[in-house]
This record gives C-alpha cells, structure tokens and sequence, in this order.
C-alpha cells in the first residue's frame, strides 16, 4: 500500500494554498501524527482501519479534527484523501456532484460515513 505521510500533505496544502514553508515545531508533530493516524494498531497489533477507503476516510477526518494547516485543511483533507485512492489504483465515478457528502463526513468526523461513500463510488475497473 502507497502511503501519504507528513511531506505529502504539506505538499498539497502548499498546492492549494500558494504558500509552502516549513511547519513550525508543533505544528510539524501534528502533521505527523496525522499522517500516521489512518495506520493505528490496536493492543493485538491488529490495523483498526484495515480496508483502504477506511484508511482515506480516517485521513480526512483528521485533517479537519486537528488543523495541521492555517488555512485550507476542509480542502487539502479531501484531496489528500483522493489523492490516498488514487495512489493506490482506486478509481472513483460518478462523484462530482456528489463530493460535498464527502466533505460532510470529514466534517463531521463520521469514518464510516466517508468510507461508505468512498465506496459507493468506486469503479470497478482499474486504471
């Protein structure tokens, strides 16, 4: 599995934002820790979010919850949990109208909202 860690989100915060500096002291730790979080164990050494679209949606979740960013973190939580598909060879359809649900979710923070979603419009076909 491709992953997204700390250096990737900041690269698409700075893609939608235009501003790409290096994140504070603080700020650089709860990047990390975002990054890490669609990757939790349980005591078992077990994944807590074991399919890929659990993984996006746990991402986006916690980019919003946490606010890594100064600005844009609704945005960067959406496309870097579509980016985290994509990267993986997930191919979604029929979405476009739709991806303010998504949003919602993460908002929210309703994991299994967004994972459903995510799933709802996955495509069979692989790129």
């Amino acid at each position: 599995m491709n992953k997204l860690v700390a250096k990737h989100l900041q690269g698409i915060n700075a893609q939608l934002t235009g501003v790409n500096k290096t994140p504070e002291e603080g700020q650089s730790q709860v990047l990390n820790e975002v990054a890490a979080a669609p990757y939790e164990q349980n005591e078992s050494f077990y994944y807590i979010y074991r399919s890929l679209s659990a993984k996006a949606a746990k991402l986006g979740c916690e980019i919003i919850k946490r606010k890594p960013f100064k600005q844009k973190n609704d945005l960067t939580a959406l496309v870097s949990a579509l980016t985290m598909l994509k990267i993986n060879g997930v191919r979604l359809t029929d979405y476009q109208n739709d991806i303010g649900k998504l949003l919602d979710c993460f908002a929210a923070g309703d994991i299994n909202g967004a994972e459903k979603w995510m799933d709802s419009h996955t495509s069979t076909e692989k790129e």
